[in-house]
């Protein structure tokens, strides 16, 4: 009898520490605050296509506001492949530090080397995009590029430093998380602008948002333009534009999920789909996995 009670004291022991052990265990695969996509977005949606790319020129599509909320202070993006299934064959570490204000980017291909491939810095100031983006190697060669981010009073001014003293120049109005354009020029030269208008606007509401810019439509008409539709501040499709501001082919379109987490990202050119990104999500709202282009990463969070 003595015997039987205290086998079942056993039991009754590690049944306990078994369930403490599990969750603990959930604790610790979870450990972050909970956000709502739909007024945190984890990403920034209109750049999701960047993720897969070292932000040399602009900032990270990752919502720092959002990870700060969630506590999430470093993101490491990576595949697996090469000699072994299991060996990790290329990995993106994003570590923010400094209240989310700095982030030291590195990139790795581990076939390769097990140095970093791409390492840089992207500083902004607090609540503020303001900073600037300096990376010291960039596809394996060692070489400085500077971006320099200031505020301007409907945005953002991005001046990525050139030889001779020359810049090429990003202008953002808007925010990163809900952009209302954005205009690249190739030193002096416009070379794209893209517009964000609620989806529905008519073609006479797409030709007065490009007459609003400050360039004559004489500059205008030889940029490539494209009007990017939005509902409820999340981009949805994409599509370029003629001289006469027709919709002339679709180039991106996006999808949510029903809890407006991002779903997927499509481009094209011309009837070609140039990229396909699709994302998979567990029990918490964070993305465990993104396919791009049939490749497929993970993701880990820390």
């Amino acid at each position: 009898m003595a015997s039987t009670i205290k086998l079942s004291s056993s039991i009754i022991l590690i049944f306990c520490f078994l369930l403490l052990s599990c969750e603990e265990s959930a604790k610790q695969d979870n450990p972050f605050h909970s956000i709502h996509p739909a007024t945190d977005p984890l990403m920034n949606y209109a750049f999701v296509d960047a993720l897969d790319e070292a932000p040399v020129n602009f900032p990270e599509a990752w919502n720092r506001e959002s990870l700060r909320k969630a506590g999430i202070k470093k993101i490491t993006m990576y595949s697996r492949g090469g000699k072994s299934p299991d060996d990790t064959l290329e990995q993106f570490v994003l570590d923010y530090q400094k209240d989310w204000s700095v982030l030291h980017y590195k990139g790795y291909k581990l076939d390769e080397s097990r140095d970093a491939w791409t390492s840089g810095t992207i500083i902004h100031k607090k609540n503020d995009l303001s900073g600037e983006i300096l990376f010291t190697k960039h596809f394996g060669i060692k070489k400085l590029l500077k971006t320099s981010i200031s505020k301007i009073p409907d945005g953002y001014l991005l001046l990525r430093s050139k030889t001779g003293n020359r810049f090429d120049t990003t202008w953002l109005t808007g925010t990163l998380d809900r952009p209302k354009a954005l205009i690249s020029k190739i030193g002096r030269t416009l070379f794209s602008i893209d517009l964000y208008l609620p989806e529905g606007s008519s073609t006479q509401q797409i030709v007065n948002a490009f007459h609003r810019l400050p360039f004559s439509e004489e500059v205008i008409a030889g940029t490539q333009c494209t009007v990017i539709f939005t509902r409820k501040g999340r981009p949805q499709t994409a599509f370029l534009l003629n001289e006469q501001f027709s919709q002339v082919a679709k180039t991106r379109s996006w999808t949510y999920t029903k809890d407006f987490r991002i779903a997927t990202y499509k481009e094209w050119i011309g009837s070609s789909v140039i990229k396909d990104m699709s994302w998979e999500y567990g029990s918490s709202s964070l993305p465990e996995r993104l396919i791009i282009n049939r490749k497929m990463y993970f993701y880990h969070y820390e």
